[in-house]
This record gives structure tokens, C-alpha cells and sequence, in this order.
């Protein structure tokens, strides 16, 4: 009995090293991933500050230097604007521009007449939805349908 318990207990305890060394294993993998994304983040890090600096230095140069304008340029940029000439052959013609027009009559009345047929349609339907449930309620909708006779009186009106 002891012996069987002594097994047993022996192998608890190889199961549990055996455990505890792939625990170990993934831990020591798991190290050498975060050292990887670490470094990783470094150089992006490094690059990032590296890319800034030479941005603001260029956008540094550009300021000091002057637009390259001809004199005659200049000067019209100096002065107050000119108005722009009706006739100048470069506009966009008028067939081209998009105007919004005013909605005609016709369309209005358009509108209102879907409008009031949407409104009608959702009047239909909540009636019919009243209607079935009221005949839930009443039970018609277990009843047997007609047959026969009876729904020849049915259909004709007289029952």
C-alpha cells in the first residue's frame, strides 16, 4: 500500500517538473520576444527623432530663402487685386457650372403625393396589425376554416 502511494506520489512530483520546465521554457521565450519588440520600439523611436530633425531643418532652409519671383510678379502682389474680367475666355461656361435650381411646382406636388401615400400605406398596415391581434384575441385564428356549405354562405353573403 505504502509502495503504491509512494508512486503516486513520485509521479505527482515528475508531472509537476515536467510542468514546471515548459512553464520556464515559454517564460524564457517570452523574454526573448520582449527584448526583440524593445529594441524594436528603440530604433523606431531613434528613427522617428532622426526623420523630425531633418524635417525641421529643411523646413528651416526653405524659410530663409525667398521665393523665386520676378519683379514684375512682385510688384502685382504688392498691389491691390484686380477684378476679374467677364469675358476672359478661360472661365467655365455656363453650360458646365452646377447650379442648384429651385424645386419646381411639380416637384413639390411630387413630393407631397409620395408623402401622402407613404402616410396612407402606414395607416394600412397598423390597422392590419390591430386586426390580427384583436382575432388573436378572439381566437379566430384557431378556428377551422369554412367548408362546404358554409363557405358557399360565406362567400355569398349570408352568413
Amino acid at each position: 500500500m505504502k509502495k503504491l502511494r509512494n508512486d503516486l506520489l513520485q509521479s505527482a512530483i515528475i508531472g509537476t517538473e515536467q510542468r514546471r520546465d515548459k512553464a520556464l521554457q515559454e517564460l524564457i521565450r517570452q523574454q526573448g520576444k520582449l527584448d526583440e519588440l524593445r529594441k524594436k520600439a528603440a530604433r523606431l523611436a531613434k528613427r522617428a527623432a532622426r526623420e523630425r530633425a531633418e524635417n525641421t531643418a529643411r523646413l528651416q532652409e526653405l524659410e530663409q530663402q525667398p521665393l523665386p519671383l520676378d519683379p514684375a510678379t512682385q510688384s502685382s502682389l504688392l498691389t491691390q487685386p484686380q477684378m476679374i474680367d467677364d469675358n476672359d475666355p478661360l472661365d467655365i461656361p455656363d453650360w458646365l457650372l452646377r447650379r442648384r435650381a429651385d424645386p419646381q411646382p411639380t416637384d413639390q406636388q411630387v413630393a407631397e403625393q409620395i408623402k401622402t401615400e407613404q402616410a396612407e400605406r402606414k395607416r394600412d398596415k397598423a390597422r392590419v396589425r390591430i386586426e390580427k391581434m384583436k382575432a388573436k384575441q378572439r381566437g379566430d385564428t384557431r378556428k377551422m376554416p369554412l367548408s362546404g356549405k358554409d363557405a358557399l354562405k360565406f362567400i355569398k353573403g349570408d352568413a
